[in-house]
């Protein structure tokens, strides 16, 4: 990036291991369908991902070779012409069986487990569907998600088989997320193949060869009802950047600040919630084996079981009590990064914040003395303590003055140490903007090594490994999308929807977004920064001055040669939207550089050379097709796109986004009544105030904290 994003409220004195996404590189514009037929593509492996939101079951998507993510389609079967329609009020519909037996045999016989469940068997977004993700099997209530390797689809059906549980309307375009079509029959099925849908032919297959699918919850109301409805789009994940390294002593990279939600079009925030460049940082830690003990306490946090925890569990625990990995990858995470948040200041300008997360997201911190939804920590839960009297690490995050590049790193200094003997890591924070370079605060090693394990039956605490005790696992950089509003109408004529005007600054020639750079991990051994820390902590020698410190030709620098390029996506109502950009992870020179390249001729995307690229607000959901050719006896998929607009919908132009009046419900925090914290006074009781350029106030005072370095 050509510009260095400045702090905007520094004062003078007074003052989730995670696995990355798999490389998709894609043919289409946006408002084009993607069009599936039963031909066999060639396909990476599908592995499972950690994910700081806890979704445990969500599978990463196949890469799309070709334009085709479909499977070879089975032997085919007779299907009547005079079948009906999907009949919900019956009181009778065929069973599906699933089995883990993988030898082409579905029959469950002996030592053969099974689940067995009606074609109209309902998920939370859909019926006439299945996830594997929570289920368990029949015979001996043991998990059964990713251990399913048959299917038996019953005569009159066929089966739409995705590689992630939230499937037809999942977190990213469904078409990513696609596998093949199923006929009726005995199928084996892979390990990733954990979301399915059921479909039966129409009416008219006689003339049409159309199957109609079963019903999907789309935000709560039949897509049948005219009138005007909210919502919101689906949970996404775009992932970028190097693999990154295990067991390193610290990360550091560069975020390009720039407003997500344009001005032009959005006069306040609504309810909107989306980080647009972080991380999520694991401790590195012996790989989890069944058997052993639960990263997470099984008698509050058994994500796979269902609640069904025995007591034993808590000392000997089994895959579907520890959930995939046995937790490990969502025990301890550093993450947070730049954003927007629900409960937080509705500003329009994003924010960066500390993410610290223990316990399995038993708790959080953000700042010195909050955490999670601004409520007030204990004294004894601290986690952050600031190093700086020239920033304010704010509850609500730290703003910024303006649009840039602005970095990062979590670094184990000897800052936090209490003696010379003490081993523990201090991951220290250390940010880079034109207003503000060094060490802000630190993390204190019993946030890590204390909160959030949990007591087995014999009072033993686990786990033992923790970000107190082993080195940091980098890589897994990304945006998360989480909270974006929708305004709608169903009308005779289709199914209509507005988006927030959303957009990115152009940083890089004409056409191009560089979201994130300078992607580093550090190992003490190697670098000046904490052998000169330490003497300037001992008093024995050692300089603070910035050419001795952080230097550029200093660090491990992260490749990522070969991670290739996808479409970025968004979905609502199982409708994929493809943005008009690809993200990229190129490597040049020396280092790594995420980026979006966008398509200036996309319909989609509207971009002005050199500044900025904007997406189209207005939106026709066009629902998944799916036919029998029968000319090549082939069935044709075509998954639903969201159609951009060439003129706005008039009955949606003034439509307010639900919640719209009460933007985020942000949640003040106030300590003002409290001037004795944790065993401190202020240096100044006098209360001090700054005003961020978005506007908001934040009033402070400056305590010293017992055993907090000079």
């Amino acid at each position: 990036g050509s510009r260095r994003s400045s702090s905007s409220s520094s004062s003078s004195g007074s003052n989730r291991d995670r696995t990355s996404s798999s490389a998709r590189d894609r043919d289409g514009r946006g408002g084009n369908r993607e069009r599936h037929q039963t031909t066999r593509p060639r396909r990476n492996p599908v592995s499972l991902q950690d994910e700081k939101n806890k979704e445990q079951c969500i599978l990463e998507p196949f890469a799309v070779v070709d334009g085709s993510t479909i499977l070879e389609a089975s032997s085919s079967s007779t299907i009547p012409a005079n079948l009906v329609p999907f009949a919900p009020s019956s009181d009778t519909f065929p069973q599906v069986i699933f089995t883990d037996n993988d030898s082409n045999n579905c029959a469950v016989t002996s030592g053969v487990k099974s689940v067995t469940i009606s074609t109209n068997h309902e998920e939370s977004n859909c019926r006439f569907c299945f996830d594997s993700c929570g289920e368990r099997f029949q015979e001996d209530d043991s998990d059964a998600h990713t251990f399913l390797r048959s299917i038996t689809v019953p005569d009159g059906y066929i089966a739409l088989v995705y590689v992630n549980c939230n499937g037809s309307f999942g977190s990213g375009a469904p078409a990513n997320d696609f596998s093949r079509v199923l006929e009726p029959g005995c199928h084996s099925i892979s390990e990733s193949e954990v979301h399915f849908d059921f479909a039966i032919p129409a009416a008219d297959y006689a003339t049409t060869g159309k199957y109609v699918l079963g019903e999907t919850h789309y935000f709560g109301v039949d897509s049948s009802d005219l009138g005007p409805f909210d919502g919101l789009f689906s949970s996404n994940h775009w992932f970028y950047g190097p693999n990154g390294e295990k067991g390193v002593d610290g990360v550091s990279y560069y975020t390009n600040v720039f407003e997500l939600l344009s001005r032009q079009d959005n006069s306040e925030r609504m309810n909107f919630q989306a980080g647009i460049g972080g991380t999520w940082l694991t401790p590195t830690r012996t790989p989890w084996v069944p058997g052993q003990v639960c990263s997470c306490d099984p008698s509050s946090w058994p994500p796979l079981s269902g609640g069904r925890c025995t007591e034993i569990d808590q000392t000997q625990c089994t895959n579907g009590c520890c959930g995939t990995g046995g937790c490990q990858g969502i025990f301890q995470t550093m993450e947070g990064g730049l954003g927007y948040w629900t409960e937080k200041l509705p500003t329009l300008r994003p924010k960066w914040a500390i993410g610290s997360v223990t316990g399995c997201y038993k708790m959080w911190t953000n700042s010195p003395l909050d955490v999670r939804n601004s409520d007030d920590v204990l004294c004894d839960l601290l986690g952050v303590v600031v190093v700086s009297n020239r920033l304010l690490l704010q509850p609500d995050g730290i703003p910024f003055q303006n649009e840039g590049m602005f970095g990062t790193s979590w670094i184990d200094t000897p800052i936090g140490r209490l003696n010379p003997i003490d081993d523990r890591n201090s991951w220290t924070l250390i940010l880079d903007a034109a207003n503000f370079k060094g060490p802000a605060a630190f993390m204190l090693s019993e946030y890590w090594g204390t909160q959030g394990k949990w007591s087995d039956i014999f009072g033993n605490f686990h786990p033992q490994e923790d970000f107190s005790n082993v080195g940091m696992n980098t890589g897994g950089w990304g945006f998360e999308f989480a909270n974006i509003p929708i305004a709608g109408i169903q009308k005779t004529d289709g199914r209509f929807v507005r988006m927030p005007q959303l957009q990115m600054m152009i940083n890089k020639g004409n056409y191009t977004t560089v979201i994130g750079a300078g992607f580093k991990s550090w190992v003490k051994s190697e670098e000046v920064l904490y052998d000169n820390l330490e003497g300037v902590m001992d008093g024995s020698s050692g300089s603070l001055a910035e050419p001795d410190l952080l230097k550029h030709e200093s660090g491990n620098s992260h490749s990522c040669v070969g991670k290739g390029s996808y479409d970025i996506t968004l979905t609502a109502e199982s409708n994929g939207l493809l943005l008009g950009g690809k993200m990229e992870s190129v490597q040049e020179g020396d280092h790594c550089v995420a980026q979006v390249k966008w398509d200036p001729t996309s319909p989609v995307v509207n971009c002005t050379a050199g500044q900025t690229c904007q997406w189209a607000t207005h939106y026709e959901l066009e629902d998944i097709r799916i036919r029998r050719n029968f000319d090549s006896d082939e069935i044709e998929v075509t998954h639903g796109v969201m159609a951009p607009q060439t003129t706005d919908v008039p009955e949606l132009v003034n439509r307010t986004y639900s919640n719209e009046n009460q933007p985020s419900n942000p949640i003040p925090y106030n300590r003002t009544t409290t001037e004795f914290i944790c065993g401190a006074q202020p240096a100044d009781t006098d209360m001090y105030c700054t005003q961020s350029i978005e506007g908001d106030w934040t009033g402070y005072r400056w305590y010293k904290f017992v055993e907090q370095p000079a």
